[in-house]
C-alpha cells in the first residue's frame, strides 16, 4: 500500500468515526430533550394530581347526592392516577436518564474537540496521528458503556425497589 493510499485510508477511518460520533451526539440531544419533557410532564402532573386528590376528598364529607357520588369517583380516579403517574415517573427515571445522557453528550463532545485540536498538522496515519485517533476512539467506547451502564444500573434499582415494595402473596 502506498503512502497516500494508507492517507486516504486513514482519513476514511477518521471520516466514518466522525460521522458516527456526530449521529450519537444528535442522539443524545435528542434524548436529553425527550428526557426533559416527560419528567416535566410528569412532574407537573404528580404535582396537580397531588393537590387535587385531597381536596376532592376533603369535599366527600361536605357534600351527599349525586354530588358526593361524583366527588368520591373523582376522588378514586385522581389518587390512582397520582399513584399510576409517580409509578411510571420513578419507573422511567426520565431524570437520571437526563442527566446522564447531558453527561455522555459532554463527555463526546469534549473528545471530539480536544481530537481535532491534537490532530492539527499530523500527517494522517503518521504514529502520533494513529495514537491520537486511538484514544479518540476509546473516549467514545468508554462514554457509551458508562450511559448505557448507568441505565441498567439505575434499571435494576428501579426493579428491585418495585419488587421491595409489592406485598407478598
Amino acid at each position: 500500500m502506498t503512502g497516500q493510499q494508507d492517507t486516504a485510508k486513514w482519513e476514511q477511518i477518521a471520516d466514518d468515526h466522525a460521522a458516527k460520533v456526530s449521529a450519537t451526539i444528535k442522539y443524545y440531544l435528542k434524548e436529553i430533550e425527550d428526557c426533559a419533557t416527560r419528567d416535566r410532564q410528569l412532574s407537573v402532573a404528580v404535582m396537580i394530581l397531588g393537590i387535587l386528590t385531597p381536596v376532592l376528598v376533603a369535599q366527600v364529607a361536605v357534600w351527599d347526592g349525586d354530588v358526593g357520588l361524583v366527588l368520591k369517583v373523582g376522588s378514586i380516579v385522581t389518587a390512582t392516577a397520582l399513584a399510576v403517574t409517580e409509578g411510571l415517573r420513578k419507573i422511567y427515571a426520565y431524570d437520571k436518564r437526563w442527566a446522564a445522557s447531558y453527561t455522555a453528550l459532554l463527555a463526546l463532545r469534549r473528545a471530539r474537540a480536544d481530537y481535532k485540536i491534537r490532530r492539527l498538522g499530523l500527517p494522517p496515519g503518521s504514529e502520533e496521528w494513529k495514537k491520537n485517533f486511538i484514544t479518540y476512539q476509546n473516549l467514545y467506547h468508554d462514554t457509551i458503556a458508562k450511559e448505557t451502564q448507568d441505565f441498567f444500573t439505575h434499571l435494576g434499582k428501579a426493579e428491585k425497589q418495585t419488587e421491595a415494595d409489592t406485598p407478598a402473596t
